[in-house]
């Protein structure tokens, strides 16, 4: 049995994809300790131990799940008392969330000293430690300096629902642009305004854009208003999968992230799998992390200069003139096997994975 402790939402894509290619793998059923949001924190932190504990019996691998950082003390004591080895998902860094993504805490304040601390300890109690791309992986290793190398990588892949057959716009259509996900300074959306607002009017596209309403929104939207681009955008709050799946459909290009930090200059956003996987063009930032992707889907994920929106306005407008090229075949087989290398990589050691069980074998990707 492995355990899957701290699980945050299992509907997440990235737990869904765990779990997923650990049955792919034949491993032993998944066992689950959610995060019972219901109560407060000091009852769900008691309950947590407690389930976790309980629910660990027969276990072989306990793994703490992505957003669960502040709970890998609780999957070190579980795997110490177990005698198995504890796998903790660097997924989503406490001190980049509160601190980088959101600015909720300043940098120089103690709070902001205690997420590190958190991050380092959940790194330091690992026997593994898993992020989602090889340039995150180099970081957290520079970063924390391990005496032997015990990173893995888990790209994010896509849900099931993203391996569907996909139709495509009519060919006569305007270029419809599509960009999902929230309005944090990682993504970059101001960026995605300011190359509309360099667009020839005679450039026929239209973007959606789909996040909830949150308290950065509002800006966007006067930016949009005072730019004089309102024609070509449309604001929808959050969907359901079903609904972004249609929105997809209908879209020839799909918006990635625009940031310039550094954590967006090493992520691959779960946006750009899903729109890789249907066929779309893809655009996002230039970065090291693009580079590992780009060899295997080739033209259909286009970089562009972050630091310049006129080399977004450019693409725009090329792909504007003829919105048909924008649709590829889903290079579903090649990302497939990306994915599985790496899940193999880290199921290997731990035992989770056969040469007669079910994840592919292909080509092998460098570590880095």
């Amino acid at each position: 049995m492995i355990l899957l402790l701290a699980v945050h939402d299992k509907t997440y894509p990235r737990n869904q994809l765990l779990r997923r290619k650990l049955s792919e793998a034949g491993a032993a059923p998944v066992r689950l300790v959610e995060i019972e949001w219901a109560r407060g924190r000091l009852s769900r932190l008691a309950r947590l131990v407690s389930r976790g504990f309980s629910e660990s019996r027969d276990c072989t691998v306990v793994f703490v799940s992505e957003f669960g950082l502040q709970y890998a003390i609780v999957g070190w004591a579980i795997a110490k008392y177990r005698g198995v080895p504890l796998v903790v998902d660097h997924f989503v860094g406490v001190y980049e969330t509160h601190v980088l993504d959101y600015g909720r805490t300043s940098a120089q304040t103690a709070r902001a000293l205690y997420f590190r601390f958190i991050d380092w300890l959940a790194f330091r109690l690992a026997d593994y430690a898993t992020i989602d791309t090889a340039t995150r992986a180099d970081l957290l290793e520079l970063r924390y300096r391990p005496q032997t190398r015990k990173t893995f990588v888990l790209p994010v892949g896509a849900p099931s629902w993203s391996k569907r057959m996909w139709s495509t716009p009519a060919e006569n259509a305007r270029l419809e642009v599509l960009y999902y996900g929230n309005y944090i300074p990682l993504h970059g959306v101001q960026y995605v305004i300011d190359s509309l607002a360099l667009l020839d009017d005679g450039t026929d596209l239209h973007v959606t854009l789909i996040g909830s309403s949150n308290d950065r929104r509002p800006g966007i939207e006067l930016a949009v208003a005072k730019l004089g681009v309102e024609d070509r955008v449309t604001f929808i709050d959050s969907v359901p999968e079903p609904e972004l799946a249609a929105h997809i459909e209908r879209s020839h290009v799909v918006l990635g992230i625009f940031g310039r930090s550094e954590k967006a200059a090493s992520v691959l956003a779960n946006k750009l799998w899903q729109g890789l996987y249907a066929g779309r063009t893809v655009i996002n930032r230039d970065s090291r992390a693009v580079d590992e992707l780009s060899g295997i889907v080739g033209d259909q994920l286009v970089a562009v200069d972050e630091t310049d929106p006129l080399s977004l306005s450019r693409t725009l407008t090329r792909l504007a003139a003829r919105p048909w090229t924008a649709i590829f075949d889903p290079p579903t087989d090649r990302l497939d096997d990306f994915v599985d290398c790496h899940f193999r990589r880290l199921f290997t050691p731990l035992s989770l994975w056969q040469d007669d069980n079910d994840l592919r074998r292909g080509t092998e990707y460098p570590l880095s």
